[in-house]
C-alpha cells in the first residue's frame, strides 16, 4: 500500500463481533507469530509484519475491538486522510460517520446506525475500531438502546452483566434471571446469539446446561464449540456436552 496515497487497504479485515477463533484464524492467515497480551484487563491477540501490526480485543469470545499501525499514506495529509476515510468504508454497513470528539492529539468517530466508534492519534497510524457494544450507558442511549435485541422484555436485564453472568459459569445468576423474566432463554444479542450460543462461545457448560434443562433451542451452538475447539482445547467438552444433548433430543422425538 502506497505512503503518499493509498487506494486501497492491504491489512487484513476483521469484522467487530465475529467469534473470537474467527478473528485469531484471520491474524493466523498472515503467517506472522500471534502475541497473546493482556491490555487493561482485556485479553488481545497481535501480530506484526513488516509494513502493519494489527491486533484483536476480546469481548467475551468475541471480537470487540481492532486494531491497526499502518503507516500507509503517510508521507502527505491526503494520504492520511484518504486511509482514514478507507477503514471507515471498511467498517461501515449501513450508517456515516460523525467526528464527536477532538481532545487535540485524538479524534474519536461514531457512527450510530452501525454502532461502531473509530479512533485515531495524532499521526494518523494508530487506529482502533470498537464496538459500543460495551461502552457506558450514557453513551448507549443515544446509539438508541442497540441491546433491545437482547432481551423481550421492557426491564430486561443489563447486557453486559448478562455477559459476564455467563463468562464467569454463574448457573445460579443465570437461572435467577430466567425465573424472574429478565431473561428470554432464546431473546437475541444485539449479535444475533442466544444465551447458549453465548455460553457455548465462553465455554460456560454450568450455563449451558442450566440452558439445555430449560429447553433451550441448540441453534448454531454445536458449530460454534466446533469451531472454538480447533483453536482452544478447552472448548473440546463443550462439543462433548452439546453432541451428547442432540443426541438426547433426537431420541426423544
Amino acid at each position: 500500500m502506497s505512503r503518499i496515497w493509498p487506494r486501497k487497504i492491504r491489512t487484513p479485515h476483521v469484522d467487530l463481533g465475529v467469534s473470537l477463533p474467527v478473528g485469531v484464524a484471520v491474524l493466523r492467515s498472515t503467517g506472522a507469530v500471534i502475541s497473546e497480551e493482556l491490555d487493561r484487563e482485556q485479553r488481545t491477540y497481535r501480530v506484526s509484519l513488516p509494513g502493519y501490526q494489527m491486533a484483536i480485543y476480546d469481548g467475551g469470545g468475541f471480537v470487540s475491538s481492532v486494531w491497526y499501525d499502518d503507516p500507509a499514506g503517510r508521507l502527505t495529509p491526503f494520504g492520511k486522510r484518504q486511509k482514514i476515510k478507507l477503514y471507515m468504508e471498511r467498517f461501515t454497513k449501513n450508517g456515516s460517520w460523525q467526528l464527536r470528539l477532538n481532545n487535540g492529539w485524538m479524534k474519536f468517530y461514531f457512527n450510530d446506525v452501525d454502532h461502531v466508534q473509530l479512533v485515531y492519534g495524532l499521526h494518523m497510524d494508530v487506529i482502533r475500531i470498537n464496538s459500543l457494544a460495551r461502552e457506558n450507558a450514557a453513551i448507549s442511549e443515544s446509539f438508541g438502546s442497540f441491546a433491545k435485541g437482547l432481551q423481550k422484555q421492557s426491564d430486561s436485564a443489563d447486557p453486559d452483566e448478562i455477559g459476564e453472568i455467563i463468562k464467569r459459569d454463574d448457573r445460579d445468576a443465570i437461572a435467577k434471571l430466567v425465573e424472574s423474566g429478565a431473561l428470554d432463554i432464546e431473546a437475541e444479542d444485539r449479535h444475533g446469539r442466544t444465551p447458549i450460543e453465548q455460553a457455548t462461545i465462553a465455554a460456560s457448560p454450568k450455563v449451558i446446561n442450566y440452558l439445555l434443562e430449560k429447553g433451550a433451542c441448540l441453534r448454531a451452538s454445536l458449530e460454534l464449540a466446533k469451531t472454538n475447539a480447533e483453536y482452544f482445547e478447552g472448548h473440546r467438552a463443550i462439543v462433548s456436552l452439546l453432541e451428547r444433548s442432540r443426541k438426547t433430543m433426537k431420541r426423544s422425538e
